[in-house]
């Protein structure tokens, strides 16, 4: 006899309030959940997936802000009808959550040890508080935080994305719940953190026997780990069925699209344009960066990276949180002092400027920032914030004013007529198109993108990215990008630079980075992209092990030594150079490099 499903929803309906009006947000969704099952919930941003799920367990606001129809059965008991002290009892012992920003979800003034152990005490009030500490270091332990119990003491903001993520799950898992829910459990982490973490998902699932719901836009990562998909657009399911089928065959045309905006790294590239080799409009030499921290300990973000950078070429820069990517970008645009080295424009040293001359030398360097919301003031107009370059350096009506920034919208793709709206009235794409008219507005020799399309629906990365594409090819651009999705990289790139713990270890072309991987790094790089096949998962023998060492206390040697399969005896006390390897432009800092197979087969 066949088990009734964990979870079942029935012609669920969500209505939001807005300007007095009710705006029907979710139309009619059916969904049902087995046990020991993961269901890939998937749309873009704004199609209803998580609105869905937190209808569903209770967690939106009472009417008359929100109101929420239909039938959520977790077995026989209707959630929808539950009171809400019943409903509390309910969630976090039978319903897990796994929230998408842990350092949001967990609270700043309390130990983590404390907050999982919390998850326990709410539900068993027996249970003495020694007993439940005990316990969530065996959960913090199975969730893959190292020596759990040496960090009893230790704070959230003490601990990476990664172990934050972990916790969360701990702490979703402590009292083995029915059904356990994850919404974008691995959007702000990196590809090799991304894999372990699903990793984590997968053993407690296993371990748990729980329904999942995986809530997310990635469909790479739905493949690493759903047993069925649905997809929803616009409040509607309009897809669904075994992950194995919809990925070979979508039948709905929102599906074909996001499987179609999703680059891969299992298919070949596309071919990008040979960019006109010529000498080095940006060139970094034996760059150092060090901060002190307020314990007086010394912070090696960059210890010794050299790059060059011709026109019209991009340089894709990869690498794991903390590995001294965005401290690099911010030293060569001087926002940060270097402590050694030089950073080269046109043959001008960056580093020795001052003043007005530093001044008129960043009018050819510009920045593209991570995150559209927050890098745009909420408070000035599109207009407004396209034309500040213009003022601060004093150019605005020398270069045309309104028209200039008329121009400069419609150049990203923009209609000049939306100038007078605020950033709050357009998409997250818009407003990233809004950041790139902004960087050109001095008419830049070099953009550096600092993960330009990491907070954006995978669709809407595809069209920043040709726009990227287009303007490079149209004003003969230099690109420095900064980026941990190597898939957007090796389109957009044609050279690489791998760095790990403030150094490069392995740079060349996109084809000899991508293609045939030297350094083990690399190698574990790549073999974390998730391939939107679930055929393909996983090839965990080639993941690095634990999280990224501390960057001011770095391993001797071989700096990659602590987290690398591969790592021989004499690793420790040899320090390897970036040297030429395969070809005299592939360069690769480790004693035993080997080329790699790229492909995951099914």
């Amino acid at each position: 006899m066949t088990a009734g499903p964990v979870l079942s929803v029935r012609d669920l309906v969500v209505r939001f309030r807005v300007h007095g009006r009710p705006t029907t947000v979710v139309h009619g969704v059916d969904l049902d959940i087995s046990p020991g099952e993961t269901l890939g919930l998937v749309g873009e941003s704004g199609s209803g997936k998580t609105v869905t799920v937190l209808a569903a367990t209770g967690l939106l606001p009472a009417p008359p802000v929100c109101t929420v129809r239909g039938t959520v059965l977790l077995g026989s008991r209707d959630l929808l009808t539950m009171d809400r002290r019943t409903l509390r009892s309910v969630r976090g012992r039978e319903i897990g959550m796994v929230f998408q920003d842990p350092m949001t979800s967990l609270h700043p003034s309390f130990r983590v040890v404390d907050q999982v152990a919390e998850a326990l005490l709410v539900h068993d009030r027996a249970l003495a508080r020694g007993v439940a500490c005990r316990r969530a270091i065996e959960l913090l332990e199975q969730v893959g935080v190292p020596h759990p119990g040496r960090r009893a003491g230790d704070y959230p903001h003490q601990w990476s994305g990664g172990m934050r993520q972990r916790a969360m799950i701990a702490m979703a898992i402590a009292n083995r719940p029915r059904l356990l829910v994850a919404d974008e459990p691995t959007t702000a982490l990196d590809v090799t953190i991304q894999a372990q973490i699903l990793e984590v998902l997968r053993a407690a699932r296993d371990g748990t026997g729980a329904a999942t719901v995986l809530i997310t836009h990635d469909l790479g990562v739905v493949a690493q780990l759903a047993d069925r998909i649905a997809v929803m657009s616009a409040g509607r399911i309009v897809e669904t069925g075994p992950a194995v089928e919809v990925f070979a065959a979508p039948g709905h045309p929102c599906t074909r699209i996001l499987l179609s905006a999703v680059p891969r790294l299992d298919r070949p590239a596309a071919p990008r344009p040979e960019p006109v080799r010529g000498p080095a409009v940006l060139e970094v030499r034996d760059l150092v960066t060090h901060y002190r921290t307020p314990g007086d300990r010394t912070v090696r973000a960059v210890d010794g990276v050299s790059l060059r950078l011709a026109a019209g070429e991009t340089l894709g820069l990869v690498g794991e949180s903390g590995c001294g990517k965005t401290s690099l970008a911010r030293t060569v645009l001087r926002l940060v002092d270097a402590t050694s080295g030089s950073v080269l424009l046109r043959g001008t040293d960056i580093t020795q400027a001052r003043g007005r001359r530093l001044r008129v030398i960043r009018r050819s360097l510009s920045m593209v920032f991570q995150d559209p919301y927050s890098s745009l003031n909420p408070r000035m107009t599109v207009g407004e914030i396209v034309a500040q370059p213009l003022r601060v350096a004093g150019r605005f009506r020398a270069e045309g004013g309104a028209r200039r920034v008329a121009d400069l919208l419609d150049l990203v793709g923009l209609d000049p007529g939306l100038a007078a709206r605020l950033p709050g009235q357009f998409s997250g794409g818009q407003r990233q198109r809004i950041g790139i008219a902004r960087a050109l507005a001095l008419s830049p020799e070099v953009l550096v993108l600092d993960e330009p399309v990491s907070s954006l629906d995978v669709t809407v990365r595809a069209q920043v990215a040709d726009l990227l594409s287009r303007l490079q090819r149209e004003l003969g651009l230099a690109y420095l990008l900064i980026a941990h999705d190597l898939a957007l990289v090796r389109d957009l790139s044609d050279r690489v630079a791998v760095m790990y713990l403030g150094r490069l270890v392995e740079t060349g072309t996109r084809d000899q980075v991508f293609g045939h991987p030297m350094h083990p790094y690399t190698r574990s790089l790549l073999a974390a992209v998730p391939v939107p096949d679930p055929r393909c998962r996983y090839s965990v023998p080639l993941m690095p092990t634990g999280d990224p060492p501390d960057p001011a206390d770095p391993p001797s040697g071989c700096r990659f030594r602590t987290r690398c399969r591969i790592a021989t005896a004499e690793c420790p006390e040899v320090v390897p150079e970036l040297v030429p390897r395969a070809g005299g432009d592939h360069f690769c800092a480790c004693i035993h490099p080997a080329e790699i197979p790229l492909r995951r087969g099914p």
